[in-house]
């Protein structure tokens, strides 16, 4: 099992996994993170686990009681983030490796009746919506608005959106596109949004990039 976002494990060392709070220690630390993570826990269960069960008894499997037991079962996991990004603790699963991020994405052949990309004038920023489809399509509709008056290029990689539900003004690549991350190793572009996946290309390409702070972010 892989895992593309940050794994929510408790731990006695950690915050509970969603709020971003900040450690506590000491007696208020830990009533705190036993209130919070009641709440989360069940948020989780109620949302994730009956999903996860359908897809099991499907399958012959047995019901799962606590959505963490999800994580627990696979002989290997591997988290898509370094230890750096992850609250500092000491009871990490035998069975979780983090990894850090994906660098690969395979190629994509051109789109007919676009604009080439190496023929878009700098200053050149790219714009990314999340894989998992969600309503982040504003942002890509903000940047579309306000940048290209503002002297940028602009290239919308809509992800799950469906780049037709986009209107492309002047000095756009003909429109918001599909994700392409080939262009980014090859120019110096800024991303916007903070995406778990798209965000550490920038900084591996010593590139500037920026981030929008969004849904869980």
């Amino acid at each position: 099992m892989y895992s593309p976002y940050l794994l929510p494990l408790p731990s006695p060392d950690a915050p509970p996994y969603g709020p971003g709070l900040a450690p506590l220690r000491g007696a208020a630390g830990r009533l705190r993170d036993a209130l919070v993570r009641r709440v989360v826990t069940g948020i989780f269960e109620r949302t994730a686990l009956p999903g996860v069960n359908a897809r099991r008894a499907h399958h012959g499997l047995a019901p799962l009681e606590r959505f963490g037991e999800l994580l627990a079962r696979p002989p290997l996991l591997l988290c898509l983030t370094a230890e750096g990004f992850e609250y500092p603790r000491g009871d990490w699963p035998a069975n979780v490796r983090l990894v850090g991020p994906v660098n690969w994405s395979p190629p994509l052949p051109p789109t007919p009746g676009r604009a080439p990309f190496d023929a878009l004038p700098d200053p050149l920023v790219l714009v990314t919506c999340s894989t998992e489809r969600q309503a982040d399509g504003g942002l890509i509709e903000t940047a579309l608005r306000a940048l290209p008056g503002a002297g940028f290029s602009v290239i919308a990689t809509t992800a799950a959106h469906d780049p037709e539900a986009f209107a492309a003004p002047q000095r756009t690549p003909g429109g918001a596109l599909h994700r392409s991350r080939r262009r980014a190793r090859a120019r110096g572009l800024r991303r916007v949004p903070r995406r778990y996946g798209h965000h550490p290309e920038s900084p591996r390409r010593g590139r500037a990039g920026g981030g929008v702070p969004f849904g869980r972010d």
